[in-house]
């Protein structure tokens, strides 16, 4: 189930990382963040409470993305997070909503957004399935 891979690692400003160490806690899988020395320890209490190690980087969140992947790179640790592949897999929600709309598009969907990956995703999904010849 974990394809080789003994640990997970991410860059996070606290949000993502809560939502990774949920989902490592619940199968027992090691976690590490990467996260900006500023980050308020509010926003990463529930990530330590599920277990994951908090790495503190000096520096800006691309700095955690680097040091993230450099981390991963030099252990074979499973890179995650808000990379290429993240987008191509919320493209999906948009093929869920038509299908569940029985192939019709809505006119509007509205998502909740930090820095709008998701929308943006979602977007891209329906864009993609309206060029398609259904």
């Amino acid at each position: 189930m974990n394809f080789g891979f003994r640990e997970l690692v991410c860059a996070s400003t606290g949000n993502m990382g809560v939502s990774l160490a949920a989902v490592c806690a619940k199968y027992r899988f090691p976690i590490i963040l990467f996260v900006p020395g500023a980050t308020p320890p509010s926003k990463l209490a529930a990530a330590r409470k599920y277990g994951a190690i908090i790495k503190y980087v000096d520096g800006s969140f691309s700095q955690c993305e680097q040091e993230a992947s450099r981390y991963a790179s030099g252990t074979g640790a499973f890179l995650a997070g808000d990379y290429y592949l993240r987008a191509e897999g919320a493209k999906l929600v948009a093929g869920e909503i038509i299908q569940q709309l029985n192939g019709l598009a809505p006119d509007l969907v509205v998502v909740p957004c930090g820095v709008g990956t998701n929308a943006g995703a979602i977007m891209k999904g329906f864009e993609e399935l309206a060029s398609e010849d259904l």
